[in-house]
C-alpha cells in the first residue's frame, strides 16, 4: 500500500484495522514491535477522524486552535511540525490530537513513545503491554463512537 492510496478516511480504517491485527499478533509471539503496530493502528484511526472532523470545513473554527492551521491540514501523515527558521510549519497529527481531541492526547503520546522506543532500541522496560493495548483501545473507541471531533 503506497502512502497516497491512505488518503480517505476509509482507507485510514482499513490500515488501522491491519495494524491492530499485526499488533496483537507480534504481541501473541513477545515481540515488542507490537508496540509500533498499536501506534500506527491509533495513527490511521486518528487520521481518519481528522479527515471527517467539521472543525476543517469551517474556517474561523479551525484558526481559533491555530492561526496558521489551514483546511488542508487534516490530510497531513507527518507526526509532529517540523521545526525551523522558515516561518510556521504545517501541525503534525500529534500536534493535532493535542489540540483537537485532549480526550485521547495522553494514550496517543503514550503509544507514539512506546513506538519511538522499539524503533530507535530503547526497548519497551518502561511500558506495559496491556497499557498500550488499553491505550489503543481508548482511541479506538472514541474513534468508533463519534467523540474525536474538535469541540
Amino acid at each position: 500500500m503506497t502512502v497516497s492510496s491512505v488518503r480517505t478516511p476509509k482507507a485510514c480504517r482499513e490500515r488501522a484495522v491491519a495494524f491492530k491485527k499485526d499488533a496483537e499478533e507480534l504481541r501473541a509471539i513477545s515481540s515488542q514491535w507490537y508496540a509500533v503496530s498499536y501506534f500506527y493502528a491509533a495513527f490511521h484511526t486518528v487520521r481518519a477522524s481528522l479527515m471527517e472532523d467539521p472543525v476543517f470545513s469551517d474556517l474561523s473554527r479551525l484558526k481559533s486552535y491555530n492561526e496558521a492551521w489551514i483546511p488542508d491540514d487534516r490530510f497531513n501523515e507527518h507526526h509532529q511540525a517540523r521545526r525551523g527558521s522558515h516561518g510556521q510549519n504545517p501541525p503534525g497529527v500529534s500536534d493535532m490530537v493535542k489540540m483537537l481531541y485532549p480526550q485521547i492526547a495522553v494514550e496517543y503520546v503514550q503509544l507514539h513513545s512506546a513506538s519511538v522506543a522499539v524503533r530507535y532500541g530503547f526497548g519497551l522496560a518502561a511500558y506495559d503491554a496491556d497499557a498500550l493495548a488499553t491505550a489503543f483501545d481508548t482511541i479506538a473507541k472514541a474513534a468508533a463512537a463519534g467523540r474525536l471531533v474538535a469541540t
